[in-house]
């Protein structure tokens, strides 16, 4: 594993590994840009559904450089706000979202 190409290549995000999205709907998502849910808390233990197969198979993906549909706007957004803080995106994200 060559871990220069998996940090440089456009499918990887470290999300999967480091945290999680908590919706006040008991969902559990690795972004809060995903469509996709991971779990419910009300249905699962978090820990079961961070080392679920949902999330492993991310995770697989991610290893093997394959292109995750439910990151491709994460990656779009990021790549366009590259030199932003974290608050100004999430900040003008909820403003996007606004107007949804």
């Amino acid at each position: 594993m060559d871990a220069k190409k998996i940090l440089t290549n456009k499918s990887f995000c470290v999300l999967p590994w480091t945290g999680f999205e908590f919706e006040p709907n008991g969902n559990i998502k690795n972004c809060i840009i995903s469509t996709s849910k991971l779990g419910n808390i009300e249905e699962q233990d978090i820990t079961a559904i961070l080392s679920g197969e949902k999330n492993l198979k991310i995770k697989q993906q991610m290893l093997k450089y394959k292109n995750i549909c439910n990151f491709k706007k994460e990656i779009e957004i990021l790549d366009a706000r590259r030199n932003q803080s974290a608050r100004s995106v999430l900040t003008e994200l909820f403003r996007e979202l606004k107007n949804v």
